[in-house]
């Protein structure tokens, strides 16, 4: 789903590095490809990666005329190009059929064939988070205020039996029309955040994350251990990385799988 949308500055960050190891060739592809167990294949994006230069942060090319399919066990699913809400191609892909299921432990195969390059990947869907919970299902806009700087809000799910787990999690206000708590917040045109967890907890707290009235969703996903690449990133200087993270073969980038729940929470006047 594009509510992942800082992984749109991960594959910037690919593109970013001085030294000869990590300098992409013209042409070179860079993908980012996840697929949500239970949900259609719709978040395949394939650009030209850009050699990176001093002082100027420039857009990928997109690639539309790619020949992406997507392998699942003996059988195989073309994609095709998907427009986005201006009716442009934008390097997306998504598979048109309602015959291909994405189920955990499935292990999937993306190939990509684009003018003299082949690029292919793996990666096995996770199990889904379980038990996800919430501290809270109701809190008061005054409850708010008062602890304002303190946490307000946990959650927490079961990761027993996960060796090295990878999680993303995702809190937003689901309102159509969203009314401000506090007008004066510094944060008050933010309706959402996310967040890349090793552990099967996290806190929330009001004035950074939870500036309006109104119903909020949380969506926590168990991610595919390439997911967990990004934090490597995360700790270095993009333009000194000497090898960069991900598992695409032959290109640049990182294909990964994801299952997850939802829980909900309301904060009322």
């Amino acid at each position: 789903m594009r509510a992942i949308t800082f992984l749109l500055s991960f594959i910037f960050l690919l593109n970013c590095s001085e030294e000869v190891p990590t300098t992409p060739t013209p042409e070179k592809l860079v993908v980012q490809a996840f697929i949500f167990a239970g949900q259609p294949v719709k978040d395949i994006f394939v650009a030209k990666a850009q050699p990176f230069s001093v002082g100027k942060r420039q857009s990928m090319p997109a690639v539309n005329d790619a020949n992406v399919v997507l392998r699942k066990e003996n059988m195989s699913y073309p994609l095709v190009p998907t427009r986005n809400d201006s009716g442009f191609y934008d390097g997306h892909y998504h598979y048109p059929g309602k015959d291909l299921t994405i189920e955990s432990g499935d292990t999937l195969k993306l190939e990509i064939s684009y003018r003299d390059q082949f690029i292919t990947a793996s990666t096995v869907v996770p199990r889904p988070v379980r038990y996800l919970s919430a501290s809270v299902d109701t809190i008061s806009a005054d409850e708010l205020l008062a602890i304002k700087g303190s946490i307000a809000i946990k959650f927490w799910w079961d990761d027993r039996g996960q060796k090295n787990p990878v999680y993303y999690a995702i809190l937003e206000n689901i309102e159509p029309e969203p009314v401000l708590i506090d007008s004066a917040s510094l944060n008050k045109g933010r309706r959402s955040f996310s967040r890349l967890l090793f552990s099967p907890e996290f806190s929330v707290w009001y004035g950074s994350y939870l500036n309006f009235y109104g119903r909020y969703r949380v969506r926590v996903y168990n991610a595919s251990p390439e997911f967990g690449y990004l934090s490597d990133i995360g700790i270095q200087d993009s333009r000194s990385l000497q090898g960069l993270p991900g598992n695409i073969e032959n290109g640049l980038g990182i294909f990964a799988a994801f299952n997850g729940d939802s829980t909900f929470f309301y904060v009322k006047k």
